[in-house]
């Protein structure tokens, strides 16, 4: 059985996207914490890749926002690709459930919060 179930903090907006046929691809990244050890006092975290398709697509990318607290329940999938000769190996991470952990008021002030980190550049950039 290939079930993965996992929670962490979307370390980015999600990118949604629309195939040819109409299908939406969210692909969004997840950090998970690992567990704190009696040798490392910073416990550290894995990334993961992940895809959502159809409706979860849509509803990730409607409701949540970089550091959003989501759990996931996924099937891992592996695959290669070739670039400058070598072979590489990557794990990508299907999602078939998502539920989002913050509240509805949490993930607009995280919202709102980019809204003006970005305003605030283009100023200074201008």
């Amino acid at each position: 059985m290939n079930t993965f179930n996992a929670t962490g903090r979307l370390t980015k907006n999600p990118e949604i996207k629309f195939l040819q046929n109409g299908m939406a691809v969210t692909n969004l990244t997840i950090a998970v914490n690992r567990k704190k050890t009696q040798n490392n006092s910073e416990p550290g975290a894995d990334y993961l890749n992940c895809v959502a398709w159809g409706k979860t697509a849509k509803n990730v990318a409607d409701y949540t926002v970089k550091g959003s607290h989501v759990a996931i329940v996924a099937e891992a999938r592996s695959r290669t690709y070739n670039k400058d000769d070598q072979t590489h190996y990557v794990v990508d991470f299907h999602v078939s459930e998502i539920e989002f952990l913050d509240s509805k008021e949490e993930t607009e002030a995280r919202r709102n919060k980019q809204k003006q980190e970005q305003e605030q550049e283009q100023q200074q950039s201008n």
